[in-house]
């Protein structure tokens, strides 16, 4: 099923999909979390969870590990099996041309969002970009270096504006964080691991995105970079979904979902993880700022299963958050989604008071619960997902030991 988590800074998004993990994962389930941020890393670094676990800083990652060839996952024969052998391999073609259209898709619309807004909304722009893309193919063994290679190539032989692409995107490519998307060896793949992991975090630390809803021209190139690398990253995150066994219960968690909405292979994603998770035995969980950017991906509000609304302040907010509720608007229920977990006004210590959210199950029930880890066998955990910040951390740290 998917499950969307939405709410304002400070709800307590991140506490309760760490929360989620946790216990699911100590029951059998395996995880890969996508946290741009870090929090969520500290999970990691439980002992009960440690043995088993790998945080990946995509950050200070291999180059090439976001390739966008690479991040979607390659169809296998053995998958489709369970049908007569003949309709199988059939349909294992299909998958795999379907899945070449994707990537070809996916790294089109990265590249138009490393070019500068204006020179993205030039017709030629795109037109060239598309016929580069195709020449290079949509096989899991390529990069997008190739792609420029060929825009030089088309601009030797008389395309002008091929080789205007191919300055601005190498322009582009000196750009720290851009490493991650060209692999600078054809060495094997930076993703794949010697061991068996039941939870995976990765993290972007570091990223700079674009404030929730500025316009696509307000963005600089720092942030536009971020953002495509967000989309790629949760690409390489349903990957795990993929690679293994189908019939292990798992899950996907995916932070900062509002930025996904406002590309068009972010869509793509959140589409096609709603509309795998039942055939792959996975609960996805969507965690965002506003209900109303998960509302504008098609089709969303008919896939998604249950729904938790943390604190929201905001009327248009509210209003979207009630209807991702499935609750009717209009009759009084918005004020009271301003009036979850009350902070103290006249108190700077840090606020860790339980997070309270309104939760749908998809079956028609909605109640206010409380996200509680006061528990004396949770207290680590409390303590590892607690993002508040608090100056009394730092003395204690500093502070030698006694000898």
């Amino acid at each position: 099923g998917l499950t969307a988590i939405v709410g304002g800074p400070g709800s307590g998004k991140s506490t309760l999909v760490g929360t989620i993990v946790h216990k699911t994962l100590l029951a059998g389930a395996r995880w890969t979390v996508l946290d741009p941020s870090g929090p969520l890393a500290a999970l990691t670094r439980l002992p009960e969870i440690a043995p088993f676990a790998r945080h990946i800083d995509l950050g200070r990652a291999a180059p090439g590990v976001l390739n966008p060839y690479r991040v979607v996952a390659e169809p296998v024969l053995v998958r489709f099996t369970d049908t007569v052998s003949a309709t199988a391999e059939q349909q294992w073609r299909d998958e795999r041309r379907a899945t070449a259209a994707t990537r070809r898709q996916l790294v089109t619309q990265v590249l138009l969002g490393l070019l500068p807004h204006d020179i993205t909304r030039l017709p030629a722009t795109r037109i060239r970009l598309q016929q580069a893309v195709r020449e290079v193919g949509g096989g899991p063994d390529r990069h997008p270096g190739q792609v420029i290679d060929v825009l030089r190539r088309h601009a030797r032989e008389g395309e002008e504006h091929a080789g205007v692409v191919a300055d601005f995107l190498d322009e582009r490519r000196e750009l720290p964080q851009a490493a991650l998307l060209f692999p600078d060896t054809d060495r094997a793949d930076p993703w794949a691991a010697d061991r068996d992991f039941r939870l995976t975090v990765l993290t972007l630390q570091g990223m700079t995105l674009p404030r929730p809803g500025s316009p696509r021209e307000e963005w600089t190139d720092t942030e536009a970079l971020a953002v495509e690398l967000l989309n790629l990253a949760s690409w390489l995150t349903q990957r795990t979904i993929y690679e293994s066994d189908r019939n292990l219960r798992k899950g996907v968690a995916l932070d900062e979902t509002h930025f996904l909405s406002q590309v068009p292979t972010g869509k793509v994603l959140i589409d096609r993880l709603a509309r795998d998770s039942r055939k792959f035995n996975v609960r996805a969980l969507f965690a965002s700022q506003l209900a109303g950017d998960l509302l504008r991906v098609s089709g969303f509000a008919s896939l998604v299963n249950a729904v938790f609304v943390g604190r929201t302040d905001d009327a248009e907010a509210q209003a979207d958050a009630l209807r991702l509720l499935k609750v009717p608007t209009g009759v009084g229920y918005e004020q009271m989604l301003g009036t979850l977990s009350p902070r103290p006004r006249h108190d700077d210590r840090p606020d860790d008071t339980p997070r309270q959210f309104i939760f749908a199950d998809g079956h028609g029930g909605v109640e206010k619960i409380r996200i509680d880890l006061e528990a004396p066998h949770l207290e680590h955990v409390r303590r590892a997902l607690d993002t508040n910040p608090d100056a009394s951390r730092v003395a204690a740290r500093s502070t030698p030991s006694a000898v």
